[in-house]
């Protein structure tokens, strides 16, 4: 549901070629409720000197709400067949304050639509609804500073020579407002869970149902800091953008004791265009739980042999008793942590625990710490802080191709690899904009951009020390998601393959004595999810 707020012409801006029945001026005679006065128009009337231009008051909507769509309404004077219909003409037309710019492209925020006059047995006046928009002319969403200063323009586009009349002009504008949201949970101390679930209520004036959320979690440090904004500083957990009218988020991963906030963001259901955005609601809640002594990761170290960083862990202490492990790694300087693959929760089996992380940016830092776990019957819990933090820097010079889900076919590049030829799209649409100017350029909005698609051409030679032409087609054939890491530190994973932009692999065998090239075609996927 939504409201709606009707104004009238209070200024005529530019009479034009119309003249004014009954009236002192053309906004008072569309006005004033009565058929007997009105506008009217013999001539053709297209130019913009020609035309009735009439002001509108400036409109008051409740703080928050946001405009769904403009339209006109009329009352129109009827023709008697076999009269012609006269051809109308509108324009809406919105004024942006005055620079070298909007002077330039004062046309293109000018909308043209058209209607004919209804013919009736008799000569009548009769509503007639125009255009109703959801976007103002320049083609975004509706605010009230693209109100302000609106006009509407009436024109014809006939020469038959019967009058075009016109009583009264209404313009509605319909609006939503802004839901409300109150974060009801976690607060004050958590002793539990280290999964706390965040709650919250939602309502609408309007009685709309929420379209999505989006909900952050931070720590009490980061939102003292200096220059924090929710949604903008990046969260240590969020839900990004879910779509339904779920009132609750579960964190999907434990987080450490201490202090931390939750925020936010709802959208809901309305029948404007883009997203209708709620305020952003916030709580804070402290974790204290006694868990496993802290971990310590012992020894950190690249392994050239195989391409991978290895990681030795060991408990904080005996008591209490460390159930689990859970290794993270962070891969922008520490600000977000994921998980390692094959290392999301480890049992801890005594001793010394050896993790590898075949994933890790070639000649780029990554940064690395463990959770422990401690357990009471079937729960874990997390101990009060993470290890201590290392960072391993891959040294590499060749390019690798790797399976995250089969280390052991891991290979580099042939040495003689000569390039990556790439295509990256992005949906992008055009318009074509109807104007009454005489040049105008077509708008074009562009979308996401995808990952890229391309071809590999790769040279293998018979006397290279390793097989590599084996372990390629081991790889190519094993129709899994792979990992293509480069050595400026940027990964890939990708599928080999036919695709949007790609072929079947093709290669060309001794083209001189011991050699053969290679080219195989890709598409940019998302990773394997992390599942152990």
């Amino acid at each position: 549901m939504s409201a709606t707020t009707t104004v009238r012409p209070n200024a005529t801006v530019q009479l034009g070629s119309w003249s004014v029945v009954g009236a002192a001026n053309a906004h008072t005679a569309l006005s004033d409720n009565t058929d007997t006065t009105y506008v009217q128009l013999t001539p053709r009337c297209r130019l913009d000197t020609q035309r009735l231009r009439l002001g509108l008051p400036t409109i008051t909507i409740p703080t928050g709400a946001q405009i769904s769509s403009v339209g006109v309404r009329i009352r129109i004077q009827t023709v008697v067949f076999p009269a012609p219909q006269p051809i109308c003409l509108g324009w809406f037309r919105c004024h942006r304050p005055p620079n070298i710019i909007t002077i330039i492209i004062d046309f293109i925020l000018l909308l043209l639509f058209g209607w004919r006059c209804p013919r009736q047995p008799t000569v009548v006046w009769v509503e007639q609804q125009l255009e109703n928009l959801t976007s103002d002319p320049d083609g975004n969403p509706w605010t009230l500073a693209s109100f302000n200063q609106f006009e509407v323009h009436l024109g014809r586009d006939d020469v038959s020579g019967n009058p075009l009349r016109i009583s009264e002009v209404y313009v509605d504008i319909t609006y939503t407002q802004q839901a409300v949201i109150t974060v009801t949970a976690p607060t004050g101390t958590i002793t539990t869970t280290c999964r706390p679930t965040v709650t919250w209520t939602y309502t609408s004036p309007d009685s709309n149902p929420q379209a999505s959320y989006n909900v952050a979690i931070y720590t009490a440090a980061q939102v003292a800091a200096g220059g924090f904004v929710p949604f903008v500083t990046p969260p240590i957990q969020t839900s990004g953008v879910t779509f339904g009218e779920d009132l609750q988020w579960n964190l999907t991963t434990d987080i450490v004791n201490g202090g931390y906030s939750a925020y936010v963001q709802v959208n809901q259901v309305w029948p404007g265009s883009n997203d209708f955005p709620s305020g952003i609601a916030s709580i804070t809640w402290t974790q204290s739980i006694a868990g496993a002594p802290n971990a310590v990761i012992s020894n950190s170290l690249f392994d050239t042999v195989y391409n991978r960083v290895r990681l030795d862990i060991t408990t904080g202490g005996p008591t209490p008793t460390t159930a689990a492990f859970a290794v993270q790694a962070s891969r922008d300087s520490g600000v977000t942590y994921g998980p390692v693959r094959n290392a999301l929760l480890l049992t801890n089996t005594g001793g010394t625990m050896t993790v590898y992380d075949y994933e890790a940016p070639l000649n780029a830092p990554s940064k690395y710490r463990v959770l422990a776990y401690g357990q009471t019957g079937s729960l874990l819990f997390a101990a009060a802080a993470y290890s201590n933090v290392v960072t391993v820097t891959p040294q590499v010079d060749v390019p690798w191709l790797k399976d995250p889900l089969d280390p052991t076919v891991n290979t580099p590049f042939p040495i003689a690899y000569q390039g990556d030829a790439r295509t990256v799209r992005r949906v992008q649409g055009t318009f074509e904009v109807i104007s009454g100017g005489l040049q105008v350029d077509k708008i074009v909005v562009n979308g996401p951009q995808y990952g890229p698609e391309g071809t590999y051409t790769l040279n293998f030679y018979k006397d290279q020390p390793a097989d590599y032409w084996s372990a390629f087609k081991q790889l190519d054939q094993s129709g899994h998601i792979l990992l293509v890491q480069y050595t400026n530190g940027e990964q890939l994973y990708v599928l080999f393959g036919p695709g949007a932009a790609g072929s079947d692999m093709s290669y060309e065998w001794e083209v001189v004595p011991n050699y053969h090239k290679v080219s195989v075609s890709y598409t940019s996927v998302g990773a394997p999810p992390i599942t152990s």
